[in-house]
């Protein structure tokens, strides 16, 4: 478009809006734009409407007539003129500095009025809001629907023979529901292949039954690239249709990741994507196993940085192609084959040299660099390569006391941790007094009862914390620190398993009336503690020892009676979770529920069969309703629902499976037709009392028969010819 043209379409957008501004609106731009909005709003009722000429500069309203006509236009013309050379000169001013650049606005008027924004400018798109009115039709109007068909379309029980019927049928609903059902006969399936509906062939591709290869060669075949697309993501297509689509005419970039990510996609098919796929696909196929030498070695000189360093971090890649990618100029790819545990011992001394103390690092953390390669590193200039060094358990005593005594306090410390630090110089470190390093000493289970000792009297609470935390702690100190000032060292002596765990019993039962609760909770919570001190804990008065105490497994049975009787509802919940707690205990904590608890039990699917008795004969209906749809639900409880005075409670009965038959049969002549849907949907529903109900005269009831999998052929053939339809959101079509 030149740009004469650009101004004149621009000049004449302009000239179109001038004549509807008021004083009010401010600018050209604001006028359009509350034009539109009340276009938009008001609908089908504005649709083909033109922006009403709301007034004139004298403030005067046009109605339509002729003289306001010609007003209006004569008002058209001088404006447009003069607008029109203003715009033009600002445009050629605009494009001489620079071709692309958009002419500035006009400065605004001396009454305020805002600059125009010509970007808001231009005629409204009327068959974009056409369609989206369209669109709108579609989705609010009401369909009709065969809910019944589509029952039998859905159910995996209904025979082959009116699968292959409804297939045909004219709903699409219907066809996309015989194409998911895995009862859907394969010479059908070829045929929904081909179907007119892009959804029926998706739905075929969502059927549990897998696809054979003549099947998915049709769909292909209709060169939909979404269909396309779900086929190569389909993780059961053979590798010979696969192979099909890597070198069809569609190649969009999620065919091509679909592809690569399908485990049936042979070999030849990865080799092609190395090739055609784009920087997304080719980052993805380096980072699988089991490539061909090809293409690692075409990915390891891959243009794109991700890419090689996909494959530099591959454990499957060959070795050769590793050192390759050893000697890559780009860092990150020499850190990823650096930290690569197939790399070869050559490679990895090459890489102890580099220039980058990240490539170092990575290489002193590798487990299968040369000891002596990693020793090499020891004495790095980078402390965190040093660091790394430190933590490999693999060191000798000699390079890990150096490192022991090295200037940064993290190396030290990482030393400190070393499972082989030599006693010698265990010692020094223990002589630093540094409260990080015996932190980390305190960690040890190698310590000799004088440095436990040591560590005891440690005048850091933090340290004396870690060692009260340490199983391997020596009882006679153990007791020491259950006496510490510091209530945070009480508590970690309190939660500690102790490996004598039979003598502890003197360190514990004291600690049951600890002034602190937060000892005491870490006493209620540990599992090691013996009966006695436990029982103690069940009358303490604070909530969170209570908790602890509820759900801690090594609590007496007694104990727990007494918790059930409490009125804190969060102890309760703790000991309907444990799954061991007595009959009594439940039923005590069910008498005295609330409503919302006993919801959250007759939900709950570990409630047993006490606990739903109990709530069968609650007296909130909902509750009785919740619970007699539980599958623990006993059969003589819903027996009794079975006769109950609301209808959720007896629908929600009769659609347990645990229900007995001849109950149900007496359900099906519930007046109520909420209960005979439930007992149609019942798989434990007998045959004749299914066929019974296929003539009920509600189409929801013959509906629940049909959707039934224990529903005999004969019964669903006759539902087949059920033509009843009612009026159903399109969504649901």
């Amino acid at each position: 478009m030149s740009q004469n043209t650009g101004r004149l379409i621009r000049a004449a957008a302009i000239c179109y809006l001038i004549p509807h501004l008021v004083a009010s609106a401010g600018s050209p731009a604001a006028a359009y734009n509350s034009w539109c909005r009340e276009n938009d709003t008001a609908g089908d009722a504005n649709a083909g409407q033109s922006p009403p000429l709301i007034a004139q500069a004298d403030g005067t309203k046009s109605d339509g007539s002729a003289e306001g006509k010609t007003e209006a236009k004569s008002e058209d013309k001088t404006e447009a003129k003069t607008e029109n050379k203003k715009e033009a000169a600002s445009e050629d001013k605009a494009e001489s500095k620079n071709e692309r650049a958009e002419a500035r606005p006009s400065a605004p008027e001396k009454n305020g009025a805002a600059p125009v924004d010509e970007s808001a400018i231009k005629p409204p798109d009327k068959s974009l809001l056409e369609a989206q009115r369209v669109q709108q039709r579609r989705l609010s109007t009401p369909v009709p629907g065969h809910p019944v068909k589509l029952a039998l379309a859905q159910n995996p029980r209904t025979p082959g023979k009116l699968l292959t019927a409804l297939a045909s049928d004219p709903t699409d609903s219907i066809r996309r529901a015989v194409a998911a059902n895995p009862n859907c006969p394969p010479e059908t399936r070829i045929k929904l292949a081909s179907d007119s509906d892009q959804l029926v062939v998706e739905a075929l591709l969502r059927n549990p039954t897998p696809l054979d290869q003549h099947v998915l060669n049709t769909m292909i075949a209709g060169g939909q690239p979404k269909i396309c697309e779900m086929v190569a993501a389909y993780g059961k297509t053979p590798p010979a249709v696969l192979s099909k689509l890597a070198r069809g005419h569609i190649q969009t970039e999620y065919l091509l990741l679909s592809l690569a990510r399908n485990p049936n996609a042979s070999q030849d098919v990865i080799d092609r994507l190395v090739k055609v796929g784009d920087r997304l696909v080719r980052t993805f196929v380096a980072r699988q196993q089991g490539l061909s030498p090809a293409s690692y070695d075409a990915l390891a000189e891959d243009g794109d940085l991700g890419v090689r360093a996909m494959v530099a971090g591959n454990t499957k890649a060959p070795p050769a192609v590793l050192a390759k990618l050893a000697r890559d100029p780009h860092l990150t790819v020499r850190v990823a084959a650096a930290g690569n545990p197939s790399i070869a011992a050559e490679a990895l001394s090459e890489l102890a040299k580099d220039k980058s103390w990240e490539v170092r690092m990575e290489v002193a953390l590798n487990p299968v660099t040369p000891i002596k390669v990693v020793e090499s590193l020891a004495k790095d200039k980078e402390t965190k390569v040093r660091w790394s060094v430190a933590t490999n358990p693999a060191l000798s005593e000699t390079v890990l006391a150096k490192l022991a005594e090295d200037e940064s306090l993290r190396v030290k410390t990482a030393s400190a941790a070393n499972p082989s630090l030599g006693k010698a110089a265990l010692k020094s470190l223990m002589d630093r007094n540094d409260i990080a390093i015996s932190q980390m000493l305190a960690t040890r289970s190698d310590l000799s009862k004088d440095d436990f000792r040591a560590l005891a009297q440690h005048e850091s609470a933090l340290v004396r914390y870690v060692l009260a935390a340490n199983p391997s702690l020596p009882l006679e100190i153990g007791e020491q620190l259950s006496k510490d000032k510091d209530y945070a060292v009480r508590a970690a002596i309190a939660s500690n398993g102790f490996k004598r765990q039979k003598e502890a019993a003197t360190i514990y039962s004291p600690l049951s009336s600890d002034a602190s609760e937060i000892v005491r909770q870490a006493l209620a919570a540990n599992h090691h503690v013996e009966a006695a001190t436990l029982a103690a804990l069940g009358r303490d008065s604070c909530s969170s020892v209570l908790k602890a105490l509820a759900a801690n497994p090594s609590t007496p049975p007694d104990t727990l009676l007494l918790l059930a009787d409490t009125r804190d509802l969060a102890v309760k919940h703790h000991i309907l979770l444990r799954g061991d707690a007595g009959d009594e205990a439940l039923r005590r904590i069910v008498d005295d529920a609330d409503t919302v608890l006993k919801l959250e039990l007759a939900m709950a699917q570990a409630s047993r069969p006490v606990i739903l008795e109990r709530l069968a004969g609650d007296q909130d209906a909902t509750v009785r309703a919740v619970a007699a749809s539980h599958p623990a639900m006993p059969a003589e409880a819903l027996e009794l629902l079975s006769k109950d005075s609301s209808i959720i409670v007896r629908a929600s009965a009769a659609s347990n499976y645990n229900m007995k038959q001849e109950t149900l049969s007496k359900l099906a002549d519930d007046q109520s037709d909420r209960v005979r849907m439930a007992v149609g949907g019942n798989f434990k529903t007998s045959p004749e009392t299914l066929k019974k109900l296929a003539q009920d005269t509600r189409p929801e009831v013959r509906r629940a028969v049909a959707s039934n999998h224990e529903a005999p052929a004969e019964t669903l053939s006759e539902l087949a010819n059920d033509n009843v339809s009612w009026l159903t959101s399109p969504e649901v079509q």
